[in-house]
């Protein structure tokens, strides 16, 4: 018995180390197995309704920089559209090609009644000075036949005083002098009527007997410049309008020429392929996405009391779901529960947390943890983390005491087992758990 003594106090000793070196980690650490490989997720979209030409790789395979991921050509739209614009463009212009045909012939009728009206004017300018001289000669030769008469009626009426003369020749002579005096008033009338109607001339209206106050000439004239102006006008709009049409052509053709086909480059994997060649697509649908492997992380939900024990900065350890190879990586974020994050910018997502759960990112190693040749480089797949507490004794207090009370909750209840759910979390100091996007 005394032999054995030592053998089972080193059997003693060696399960203690192992149970020791099995709960180190969870003691002096705190281990996740909810942690993802994420990455960082872009999305081509059809900038235009199209067709599939080319499609993209398959999904997990790698993206070369030097070739298009995929390319989309534009559907025959804009080109009939281009055809449409062009065809109404051209009309416009033939249009205002007749109009301005009829345009010219206005000019020319215009100019030719402009000429017969001048000479209309001038005629008639002509005729009315004329008149006006005749009228004042008949004027002077009723004045002087006045005087004539007036004289002769002096003489006479001295020759009847005398009786010499009788009083029918008086009568005679006194109504030649009337018929004279009307002679002059009448020849003066007719004068200043040829000077009203020269005036009237002068300002484009012609007074007179037998015809109208304006010629037909001169109202033909002005009904053809008003139709002259109105045609000057359709072909102003016309010509705005086949303006507008012609840049619209060049716009669209621009866009025929420069935007046909969709060829965008990329990097990475492929992580939902595009349609088949031939397949349509309409714009802005999503037609291909892309994860960049480069920028891999592990994302972690940790307990904010386990966020708070450690910094960004500090190493952590982290392995695949499977596998037993333990990579080291450095934290280089750490979100609160608050903080919002864009999921649909990630490929991935761990399992729902726990509401109040704390999101840290660890980087992976930039060698040694396998890209090549691993399905979509490791994203999507769960991982497990170890992340060491920064002091490890105040981790086996806070441990102890939280063990003290749930067992005094089993006491209280009257139970010989602990709490269903009971867990050891070591609560720290609270670490910056702010933040408001995904890495």
């Amino acid at each position: 018995m005394t032999g054995t003594r030592p053998i089972r106090f080193i059997g003693a000793a060696a399960a203690l180390g192992a149970a020791a070196w099995v709960w180190s980690p969870h003691v002096t650490g705190h281990v996740t197995r909810t942690a993802v490989v994420n990455a960082p997720m872009t999305t081509l979209t059809s900038p235009f309704d199209g067709r599939v030409l080319r499609a993209s790789p398959a999904a997990g395979d790698a993206v070369s920089p030097d070739a298009p991921v995929l390319r989309i050509v534009r559907r025959g739209r804009e080109r009939a559209l281009a055809a449409e614009l062009a065809a109404e463009r051209d009309t416009l212009g033939r249009q205002a090609k007749v109009l301005q045909r009829r345009l010219e012939t206005l000019d020319s009728r215009i100019s030719e009644l402009a000429q017969h009206t001048r000479e209309h004017t001038a005629a008639s300018t002509a005729r009315l000075r004329a008149e006006r001289r005749a009228a004042r000669a008949a004027a002077e030769r009723a004045d002087a036949k006045l005087r004539h008469a007036q004289s002769d009626r002096q003489r006479v009426a001295k020759l009847a005083d005398n009786g010499y003369r009788s009083g029918a020749q008086r009568d005679a002579a006194r109504a030649a002098v009337a018929t004279a005096r009307a002679e002059r008033a009448e020849a003066e009338a007719r004068a200043e009527a040829a000077q009203t109607a020269l005036e009237a001339v002068r300002t484009g209206t012609f007074v007179g007997r037998g015809f109208e106050d304006v010629p037909y000439s001169r109202r033909r004239l002005d009904q053809l410049r008003v139709r002259r102006h109105e045609l000057g006008t359709e072909i102003d709009r016309l010509a705005a309008e086949r303006r507008a049409l012609a840049q619209r052509v060049t716009r669209v053709r621009a866009r025929v020429e420069t935007a046909r086909s969709f060829a965008p480059f990329g990097t990475g994997v492929v992580w939902r392929d595009s349609p088949a060649a031939g397949s349509p697509v309409a714009e802005g649908e999503p037609v291909a996405r892309l994860i960049a492997c480069s920028q891999r992380f592990i994302e972690a939900h940790v307990d904010p009391d386990v966020a708070g024990s450690v910094a960004v900065g500090d190493q952590a350890q982290f392995r695949l779901a499977g596998t037993n190879r333990w990579y080291s990586g450095e934290i280089r974020a750490i979100r609160g529960a608050g903080s919002r994050h864009a999921r649909d910018r990630l490929a991935a997502q761990a399992p729902e947390p726990d509401p109040d759960a704390a999101r840290v990112i660890v980087a992976p190693p930039v060698s040694g943890f396998a890209m090549q040749g691993a399905p979509f480089c490791h994203v999507g797949r769960m991982a497990e983390v170890r992340l060491d507490r920064r002091n490890p004794l105040q981790s086996v207090r806070t441990a102890a005491l939280r063990a003290a009370e749930d067992a005094a909750a089993v006491f209280d209840r009257g139970a010989d087992e602990p709490a269903a759910g009971a867990t050891v979390n070591i609560p720290e100091q609270t670490a910056d758990v702010t933040g408001d996007s995904a890495p």
